[in-house]
Protein backbone atom coordinates (compact mmCIF):
# COMPACT_ATOMS: atom_id res chain seq x y z
CA UNK A 1 0.00 0.00 0.00
CA UNK A 2 0.81 3.40 -0.98
CA UNK A 3 0.98 6.53 1.70
CA UNK A 4 -1.35 8.58 0.05
CA UNK A 5 -3.79 5.32 0.27
CA UNK A 6 -3.43 4.79 3.69
CA UNK A 7 -3.94 8.96 3.85
CA UNK A 8 -7.05 9.05 1.79
CA UNK A 9 -8.43 6.05 4.16
CA UNK A 10 -7.81 8.07 6.80
CA UNK A 11 -9.62 11.02 5.60
CA UNK A 12 -12.64 9.04 4.72
CA UNK A 13 -12.87 7.08 8.34
CA UNK A 14 -12.26 10.64 9.55
CA UNK A 15 -15.29 12.30 8.24
CA UNK A 16 -17.26 9.17 8.78
CA UNK A 17 -16.45 9.30 12.38
CA UNK A 18 -16.97 13.10 12.97
CA UNK A 19 -20.70 12.34 11.35
CA UNK A 20 -21.45 10.39 14.14
CA UNK A 21 -19.71 11.96 16.92
CA UNK A 22 -21.07 15.06 17.48
CA UNK A 23 -18.05 17.58 18.22
CA UNK A 24 -18.85 20.22 20.50
CA UNK A 25 -19.77 23.86 18.98
CA UNK A 26 -16.26 26.00 20.04
CA UNK A 27 -14.31 23.44 18.09
CA UNK A 28 -16.52 23.71 14.65
CA UNK A 29 -15.90 27.21 15.16
CA UNK A 30 -12.64 26.75 15.84
CA UNK A 31 -12.11 24.45 12.45
CA UNK A 32 -14.39 26.44 10.46
CA UNK A 33 -11.89 29.56 10.82
CA UNK A 34 -8.96 27.67 10.66
CA UNK A 35 -10.74 26.63 7.40
CA UNK A 36 -11.66 30.06 5.92
CA UNK A 37 -7.73 31.50 7.26
CA UNK A 38 -6.50 28.66 5.22
CA UNK A 39 -8.64 29.59 1.98
CA UNK A 40 -8.20 33.27 2.14
CA UNK A 41 -4.28 32.23 1.92
CA UNK A 42 -4.54 30.13 -0.94
CA UNK A 43 -6.60 32.76 -2.59
CA UNK A 44 -4.27 35.66 -1.83
CA UNK A 45 -1.35 33.33 -2.86
CA UNK A 46 -3.01 32.56 -6.05
CA UNK A 47 -3.85 36.17 -6.88
CA UNK A 48 -0.37 37.80 -5.86
CA UNK A 49 1.42 35.18 -8.31
CA UNK A 50 -0.89 35.62 -11.37
CA UNK A 51 -0.82 39.47 -10.78
CA UNK A 52 3.22 39.08 -10.61
CA UNK A 53 3.57 37.08 -13.52
CA UNK A 54 1.63 39.59 -15.57
CA UNK A 55 3.65 41.85 -15.02
CA UNK A 56 7.28 40.64 -15.44
CA UNK A 57 8.35 41.23 -18.59
CA UNK A 58 10.71 37.73 -18.09
CA UNK A 59 9.11 34.04 -20.00
CA UNK A 60 11.23 31.61 -17.81
CA UNK A 61 10.29 32.04 -13.41
CA UNK A 62 13.98 31.72 -12.17
CA UNK A 63 15.92 34.47 -9.97
CA UNK A 64 17.45 37.87 -11.23
CA UNK A 65 16.99 41.18 -9.89
CA UNK A 66 15.20 42.64 -13.22
CA UNK A 67 11.48 41.99 -11.98
CA UNK A 68 9.22 42.54 -8.69
CA UNK A 69 10.29 41.34 -5.74
CA UNK A 70 7.86 38.67 -4.43
CA UNK A 71 7.64 37.66 -0.91
CA UNK A 72 11.66 38.43 -0.54
CA UNK A 73 12.27 36.33 -3.79
CA UNK A 74 12.60 37.62 -6.83
CA UNK A 75 11.22 36.59 -10.53
CA UNK A 76 13.60 36.17 -13.00
CA UNK A 77 14.53 37.50 -16.55
CA UNK A 78 17.07 35.44 -18.41
CA UNK A 79 19.81 38.68 -18.88
CA UNK A 80 18.74 42.28 -19.00
CA UNK A 81 19.28 42.82 -23.04
CA UNK A 82 16.17 40.43 -23.17
CA UNK A 83 13.74 42.96 -22.00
Amino acid sequence: MKKTDIGLGLYILAAIVFLIIPLPSVILDVLLAFNMAIALVVLFNADTIARIASICPCTEMSYCKFCPLVFGAVLSCPSPSSH
